[in-house]
């Protein structure tokens, strides 16, 4: 996959190889001017004759910047060479995952693929379907029975006994049903 922005991947990779460049130049610079530092200090020491001496630390007054600057240098290139570079990867991953997506339902509208969930997902659907129409019809069939006329002639609770409804003449049938006499 080839991005779109190959200038902007050269500038980054210049970044990181310039930021290299001046790691090296400001360890170099600290050595050299340590160095450079170093004769100085021996030789102002030997100008004033041991009347007044600078101290050899003094070497180390050119030693830190070089090497801060050095390191502060490297750091910002090295940054900014990586950044130049993560986008450039991000825009070719947009253009891959953007492709894939073009064949992608091309690929699928051949030949479409059916996953083991999905499939038992559709049993199930379709189980549950039979078993709906079946209890549908037997619903259908009890309401047909519920229409027709009763077979039995007289309802009689399962508690109670029958009452023999034949009226015999010794029987008297109190209808005050208080008591009042």
């Amino acid at each position: 996959m080839r991005s779109r922005y190959r200038v902007l991947h050269t500038l980054g990779t210049l970044s990181l190889i310039l930021a290299w460049v001046l790691l090296i130049l400001g360890i170099v610079g600290a050595i050299g001017s340590s160095m450079f530092l170093g004769g100085f200090v021996d030789s102002i020491n030997s100008l004033l004759g041991g009347a007044f001496t600078l101290p050899r630390s003094l070497s180390l007054a050119g030693v830190i910047p070089a090497l801060l600057w050095g390191i502060a240098g490297f750091l910002q290139f090295f940054v900014i060479g990586k950044v130049l570079q993560l986008l450039v990867d991000m825009d070719e991953t947009t253009l891959g995952i953007a492709q894939s997506a073009k064949q992608a339902p091309e690929a699928s509208s051949q030949e479409p693929e059916i996953s083991g969930e999905l499939k038992r997902q559709a049993k199930l659907i379709a189980a549950t379907l039979e078993s709906t129409q079946q209890l549908q019809q037997q619903v259908a069939g009890l309401e047909a029975k519920m229409d027709q006329p009763a077979l039995v002639d007289e309802f009689v609770p399962l508690d109670e006994e029958p009452i023999d409804l034949d009226v015999e003449d010794d029987v008297v049938v109190d209808i005050d049903p208080v008591g009042e006499e």
